[in-house]
């Protein structure tokens, strides 16, 4: 990085990278003449042993090489495709895992491995009910793998918004493995879910103080800082998370924190440099820190830093991108009101405003809903569904998910609810095809429940933005 290599002289740094090169093609050389000399049998079972340990220990970027590389080299050893299916199923690759499982079962793998194997892939999509038996019979005999069952199936709660399960399942694996950085990690997701910062940002730094590499922590932590303006603070863990190999991510987090920074120029270079990942390599950052990806990221960094530099004409064609692909982004859609009022187009820019008030009427309503909630009897299944809806469909996916899932704590039969959770989840799943079968089983839980009559306060703002 840029920031290590500014005391070195070009020549030096130019130095340095001939003699790391040297380096890597001695080990190459070498490991490559010991392989020649091994059995191949022996060599698989030594990578397989190493394979088993990245992901054990979630370093999947040095994992997949090895596999791809034994792959190449001709190995049809049944365990191989266990630990690639394994692999797979931790990445949330869910197609790809099921078929490297049913490989190493027919290749001869241990079948009762692979069918536990098969319920963490099922029970960590969300899908729980069915496998709750299982998960108790597994956490009894655990063997090797206590720590990827009760990961597997908090990150099922945690989807299926059952956090109470998650929470239970958390303190006896801290116990049975201190050691863990995952369940800090899981941990602060719930805190962080429940709109408790202060508890999350604790955990996240739990888990980082077992594992320095666990970059979905250290991202999570360094958004927490930067939405507490604490923009240097989360600099430094965005860019120790940018030496992770996709690393889209974090390298538009630590544009935004230069942008808050005043260094508005060193921001620039980043985000036109990140345009030129194809939007996979971006999808699939994203996917490694666990952070939701949708839109335009890039772009609606792009234009809200040209937007409040006042570089009018570079922001427009960002900000009117992002709203063509997102159209309920509050804060663009203001953006590109300004935008257009300072570049004289008068009739549009006050069409966006508009659009802004009539959202934030909208949400002037939720925030009243809420106020209300703890003055009325009953659970108010209705209100709440109805402060999701708004918070879902004008200023933020995450509060809107909380409420909605609020509401089926209430009443797990709510349709309305259900109905806007399908919808929510069929528009992730563009991005992650884990979402999918989430969003198929409020659309079944929709259709098998009594449609409740509403008794939310009507409203003029069912759909607030064009």
């Amino acid at each position: 990085m840029s920031s290590r290599s500014s005391s070195f002289a070009p020549e030096q740094v130019r130095g340095f990278r001939r003699w790391a090169f040297r380096l890597r093609l001695v080990v190459v050389v070498c490991f490559f003449g010991l392989a020649s000399l091994w059995p191949l049998g022996t060599l698989d079972w030594v990578l397989c042993r190493r394979i088993e340990s990245l992901v054990a220990a979630r370093h999947y970027e040095e994992a997949e090489p090895l596999i791809t590389w034994l792959r190449w080299s001709g190995s049809t050893r049944a365990e191989l495709s266990f630990w690639e299916g394994r692999l797979l199923r931790k990445q949330s690759r869910s197609e790809e895992a099921l078929k490297c499982l049913e490989t190493a079962r027919t290749a001869g793998y241990d079948k009762e491995r692979v069918r536990r194997e098969l319920i963490l892939l099922h029970a960590q999509s969300g899908n729980l009910s069915p496998v709750r038996r299982e998960f108790e019979a597994m956490l009894a005999s655990p063997g090797p793998d206590a720590s990827e069952i009760c990961e597997a199936f908090v990150n099922g709660a945690l989807i299926d918004g059952q956090t109470e399960l998650a929470l239970a399942i958390i303190p006896p694996w801290q116990l049975e493995l201190p050691a863990d950085p995952q369940p800090y990690y899981a941990r602060g997701r719930v805190f962080e879910h429940r709109f408790d910062t202060a508890s999350a940002e604790r955990e996240y730094r739990s888990a980082i103080e077992r594992d320095r590499s666990h970059w979905p922590a250290r991202f999570a932590l360094g958004r927490l800082l930067l939405s507490q303006k604490k923009a240097t603070d989360a600099l430094v863990q965005f860019q120790a998370v940018s030496w992770m190999r996709d690393n889209a991510a974090p390298r538009l987090q630590v544009a935004k924190c230069l942008r808050a920074l005043g260094k508005a120029d060193e921001a620039r270079t980043i985000l036109h440099g990140l345009l030129k990942y194809s939007a996979d390599a971006t999808a699939k950052s994203f996917k490694r820190v666990d952070e939701p990806y949708w839109g335009l990221p890039v772009e609606l960094e792009l234009g809200l830093m040209e937007s409040s530099l006042q570089n009018w004409t570079e922001a427009l064609p960002w900000l009117e991108r992002v709203l063509e692909e997102d159209p309920n982004q509050l804060e663009v859609r203001y953006a590109l009101a300004g935008t257009l009022r300072s570049l004289g187009r008068l009739d549009e820019a006050q069409r966006e405003f508009a659009a802004v008030q009539r959202a934030r009427t909208a949400i002037a309503e939720a925030d009243r809903l809420v106020d209300e909630l703890d003055r009325k009897p009953g659970p108010c299944v209705a209100e709440r569904c109805r402060i999701g809806e708004l918070f879902l469909k004008n200023e933020s996916r995450l509060r809107g998910e909380f409420w909605l899932r609020d509401a089926l704590n209430h009443d797990p039969n709510y349709a309305p609810a259900h109905r806007l959770l399908a919808e929510h989840y069929q528009q992730l799943a563009k991005r992650n095809p884990a979402y999918a079968d989430v969003a198929e089983r409020h659309r079944r839980a929709a259709a098998d429940s009594v449609p409740q009559p509403s008794t939310a306060p009507p409203s003029d703002t069912e759909r607030v933005l064009p």
